[in-house]
């Protein structure tokens, strides 16, 4: 009887039917809520199209079959198309001459006491590390603990999440504190031993939980990408942005800011061979291109397994340099 039903021409119609829309409405996502929170897990709706369509296999299906690894296909290639692809290849061989390393982390993520969390990010080691949803405490902590390993060091502490540390091995040129809707953010530039200069800027926003607040999320994103593009110089921005890679919302945001997604595929998701499917990445790191991602990478701690993310970019030369070196060639 099961099988008959199965077999029925409209049954299958429907399932097929059905598994199209769902990819679709995650390719294509209307401005409503459920939709977009739905599409946030486009990364685990692949892996149930890939179940579905082995089960569809096993009981001997092969419309339904069909329709899940399309489906599954299809979401592929979106994803690819709207992040770096996770089989691109890149040099492996850090220049410490240009490159430079960023590690992004949020208090909030972590079960890690705070001693813990000032170990782990000693032991990372990254050149500029932002801290985000930092308290009063954590704020004289960081100064108690990191001041010898990071000498410049800015921190915008708040009772609430929107507190806000930056920490570099290299000076800061200047710093400014900028609000949209009480929301602060922090913009600068830092200099390395080598004479590169690095805009950057380090930002929170709000999730979208209804109408307004999505409104709220689009219009923040909107007037970070107008500052981001006063600037034709090397620029990185991270931070929580509380939306996925391959969102309308951050989309939109990096082709008006001309920035690359540094995440690569579903891995950063998932640090350490670890896979939490209600885990979806709404931390990121873009870079403008003025620099290259060497590495991308998340972070995990003992208890913790997405504790924050971490990149290494190299300053590419400069048409000026480019120059030189040909002649000298």
């Amino acid at each position: 009887m099961i099988y008959k039903v199965i077999n029925h021409s409209l049954f299958q119609f429907a399932i097929s039917a059905g598994l199209v829309a769902g990819a679709l409405l995650c390719i294509f996502t209307p401005n409503i809520l459920f939709c977009k929170w739905a599409a946030n897990y486009a990364n685990q709706i692949i892996l149930g199209y890939l179940a579905l369509g082995f089960g569809f296999m096993f009981i001997k299906q092969p419309k339904l079959m069909f329709a899940s690894f399309t489906c599954c296909a299809a979401l592929c290639l979106f994803l690819q198309n709207t992040m770096n692809s996770p089989f691109k290849k890149t040099a492996k061989k850090f220049n410490p001459a240009t490159s430079i390393s960023i590690a992004h982390f949020s208090t909030s993520k972590s079960t890690e006491t705070i001693s813990e969390m000032m170990d782990l990010i000693k032991t990372h080691n990254a050149d500029l590390v932002s801290i985000q949803e930092i308290d009063d405490l954590w704020a004289q902590e960081l100064k108690d603990c990191m001041s010898d390993y990071y000498p410049s060091m800015v921190m915008l502490p708040d009772t609430g999440f929107q507190g806000l540390a930056l920490l570099s091995r290299y000076p800061l040129e200047y710093i400014d504190t900028f609000h949209f809707d009480g929301k602060p953010s922090l913009h600068g530039r830092i200099s390395t031993p080598e004479n590169n200069r690095l805009n950057l800027l380090s930002t929170h926003t709000s999730p979208a939980i209804d109408d307004e607040s999505y409104q709220e999320l689009v219009a923040h994103l909107e007037v970070l990408s107008r500052r981001i593009k006063e600037f034709d110089a090397p620029y990185i921005t991270l931070g929580e942005y509380n939306a996925v890679s391959w969102s309308n919302e951050i989309t939109d945001f990096r082709e008006n800011s001309n920035l690359k997604d540094s995440r690569k595929g579903m891995s950063p998701t998932y640090p350490s061979g670890q896979m939490d499917f209600m885990e979806v990445p709404v931390d990121h790191i873009f870079y403008s291109n003025h620099l290259q991602c060497l590495e991308f990478k998340t972070l995990d701690g003992k208890e913790t397994s997405h504790l924050g993310i971490m990149g290494t970019y190299e300053f590419k030369p400069t048409p000026k340099a480019l120059n030189v070196l040909s002649k000298s060639i």
